[in-house]
């Protein structure tokens, strides 16, 4: 899951770091009835790089942080009626998303998103069979939540923090319940580099300071000493030091120069602080506000404040228009029917020595829109294999009996489905949702969950081209049935 980070970190050209420390209360939302306590205590240490606003999806996304984290979740406490057993601490690493919805010059509010892999020590084992939450020592990690922060220096922010988590291991062991827990904590973020920059969207520069102009030609070292006000540099501002020699911003018929486009800004002077705004690499973004004011010095770069949450996606940088999008995959898969059938109905629980693994495939055609940089919507179609339909027979006899079993839907190992599929973009990564719902599955008596499926994950478009490779959780409509890990080509539109 670290790679899914690491893969989206590529596409931040700059970057600067931050350091966070926090601690969590939690307690468990399930199985509440059969706990005599249900709280946990966790503590993280996470490290982050910020985007730099150097094109128009982190600007859109208001410079969102991606980094890796680690954590530790004490479940000792949690205890279960009947069950002399206690759990144990899960240690986590996983890849960190984290965004602000606006930052003011002191609060910044925001939500954050973790997702990884945990270990655990207890698990389920005939010496410990009411552990029905556990059923392998590796487990997905995933957490999602709320935060405000505090600015209380240029390098150090506090923090209060809301969350959720679940871990479970995504049918990869039998049994596996797995927990979910919420709470609330409070942390301490450590923001590098000599101004905070990880902690401030403008590195602490301010276009109202002459020396400092450069800040509002959105690249922070190009023109080192060059000042906006000063009409003969006026080419300072362009982002290229010598296309507009002798135009002035100074000069309104000159103010072109400002932009290195001439016509975008035609009328706009520089040296006007009241129309700073011309300075700016766009030329709507921020009308009326003014570089020469150092608190709304973010009108320059095109990033972080209340002017810009409605910044769009360059359509440079993505093209609308319908894909085609086709995908094979597979996974693996552990039966509840087969441990009910063996460990339950069958041979005594001492007896117990795991599970089968019984391998999944699939094949998906997904036709898109793109309509925004950020989203496209459309429909998918899905081809399902289940290499234990046949083994389902003999378990469902020994639970139910051979009456019910000819009673039943039958059993087929293939199975399909149509639905629904919305994607969330961030460059050549994005997220994936699909509910959708089967015409024809045929899986016998206890494996038979009803119509309704869905699959949510992750898809990487690599470099941005046609070939994509994805991981996705299939669930029935919301208990796990498998990983499925695919590889896929796009034909239509070129997104990237």
């Amino acid at each position: 899951m670290a790679m899914v980070a690491l893969l989206m970190m590529a596409a931040l050209p700059a970057r600067t770091q931050s350091l966070h420390f926090g601690g969590s209360y939690l307690t468990s939302l399930t199985y509440r009835s059969s706990m005599e306590e249900c709280d946990a205590h966790a503590a993280a240490l996470e490290f982050t790089w910020k985007a730099r606003g150097r094109n128009s999806f982190e600007r859109s996304w208001n410079l969102p942080e991606l980094g890796v984290g680690i954590s530790w979740t004490d479940q000792s406490a949690v205890a279960f009626r009947g069950w002399s057993h206690r759990l144990e601490d899960l240690y986590s690493i996983y890849a960190v998303l984290r965004r602000d919805f606006g930052r003011g010059r002191l609060v910044h509010p925001g939500y954050d998103f973790n997702l990884g892999t945990a270990y655990t020590g207890n698990v389920y084992d005939w010496s410990n069979g009411y552990n029905w939450y556990y059923g392998t020592h590796f487990v997905c990690y995933v957490q999602a939540g709320a935060h405000v922060g505090l600015q209380l220096t240029p390098h150090i922010e506090a923090l209060a923090e809301a969350k959720v988590m679940h871990v479970s291991n995504g049918r990869l062991g039998y049994p596996n319940q797995g927990m979910n827990f919420a709470g609330g904590g409070v942390g301490l973020r450590y923001c590098f580099g000599g101004s905070g920059a990880a902690c401030r969207n403008h590195h602490g520069l301010s276009c109202g300071d002459p020396s400092r102009a450069r800040a509002c030609a959105g690249d922070s070292g190009h023109h080192p000493g060059l000042s906006c006000d000063d009409p003969s540099r006026a080419h300072a501002c362009t982002g290229d030091s010598g296309h507009h020699p002798g135009l002035s911003c100074g000069d309104p018929s000159g103010a072109r120069a400002c932009t290195g486009d001439s016509g975008h800004h035609p009328g706009l002077s520089c040296g006007d602080p009241s129309r700073a705004h011309a300075c700016a690499e766009d030329s709507g973004h921020h009308p009326g506000l003014s570089c020469g004011d150092p608190s709304r010095a973010h009108a320059c770069t095109g990033d972080s404040g209340p002017a810009c949450r409605r910044v769009k996606i360059s359509r440079d940088e993505y093209r609308r228009g319908w894909s085609l999008d086709v995908q094979a995959g597979g996974g693996v898969h552990t039966c509840g029917t087969e441990f009910v059938a063996k460990y339950v109905y069958g041979t005594r629980p001492e007896e117990y020595e795991g599970l089968r693994r019984w391998p999944k495939a699939s094949l998906s055609t997904d036709i898109v829109y793109r309509y925004s940089g950020r989203w496209s919507t459309g429909f998918v179609a899905d081809i399902f294999y289940s290499s234990n339909a046949g083994a389902l027979e003999d378990y469902d006899t020994a639970i139910y009996g051979a009456s019910d079993v000819a009673a039943s839907k039958g059993y087929d190992p293939f199975s399909c489905g149509v639905g629904i599929v919305q994607m969330l973009h961030y460059r050549n990564v994005c997220a994936v949702f699909s509910p959708a719902v089967y015409l024809y599955r045929r899986m016998g008596i206890r494996d038979d969950h009803g119509i309704v499926y869905n699959r949510a994950g992750l898809r990487w478009y690599v470099h941005g081209g046609p070939l994509y490779v994805g991981a996705v959780i299939k669930a029935q409509p919301f208990k796990a049935e498998y990983f499925d890990f695919h590889v896929g080509w796009r034909f239509g539109s070129h997104w990237h």
